[in-house]
């Protein structure tokens, strides 16, 4: 009797071993733990990764641009702010980027706005990548140009022509943390300065652009 007790406990412990084993490296959780996991709270490893102040066509390992906002380019310029739960700086550059907008939510919303920037539309998204649907998450991985993997992270994507391909594409900007600056406020005008940047080249190229 005490045999057959102890076979049957250590085949239940094999059983949930290796369920246990299969759930950790089934494509779905290293999906997710790549994605979520890994994702840096910049502030909280006191890291400020160096920002280029310039536009560029290629992406992160030359991916493609996300459908949602190849299609969202035709009606303005696009800004995302990409943050995660837990994440002082990100709470703080959002406060600067709300009063930029005039807009207000709440740091887990997943949120689309056409926002009025000086005369022009702007697509606003606030992407936070502990809550938002992964077509999302995997946006960041397109737009973390240096590889960072840290938020706070801001893209505006704008529109420019390409002189190699001679065809207009999506043109975009991606800076982390506060943009090398010691706080959120003082990375403002900067951030102020490459919308008006954004929106200049958008209204000089928007005519030639179309869904690839």
């Amino acid at each position: 009797m005490e045999k057959n007790t102890a076979l049957k406990s250590t085949a239940i412990v094999i059983v949930i071993s290796s369920l246990l084993a299969l759930s950790f490296y089934t494509p779905v959780y290293h999906e997710i733990k790549s994605s979520i996991v890994s994702t840096l709270c910049l502030s909280c490893i006191k890291l400020d990764p160096r920002t280029t102040l310039n536009f560029i066509f290629k992406t992160a390992n030359n991916q493609p641009h996300p459908k949602f906002v190849l299609e969202n380019l035709t009606i303005g310029p696009i800004f995302i702010d990409y943050r995660k739960d837990a994440c002082s700086a990100c709470d703080a550059l959002e406060l600067v980027i709300k009063s930029i907008f005039k807009l207000n939510y709440t740091k887990e919303e997943d949120l689309r706005e056409i926002v009025d920037f000086n005369g022009t539309k702007i697509v606003f998204f606030h992407i936070n990548i502990d809550h938002t649907p992964q077509y999302k998450r995997k946006s960041f991985d397109v737009y973390d140009i240096k590889n960072v993997r840290g938020v706070p992270m801001i893209t505006i994507i704008t529109l420019n022509l390409n002189r190699s391909s001679l065809m207009v594409k999506p043109f975009f900007f991606t800076g982390y943390s506060f943009l090398e600056k010691p706080k959120a406020e003082d990375a403002k005008p900067i951030i102020i300065n490459l919308i008006k940047d954004a929106i200049a080249m958008y209204n000089s190229n928007k005519a030639g652009y179309s869904i690839p």
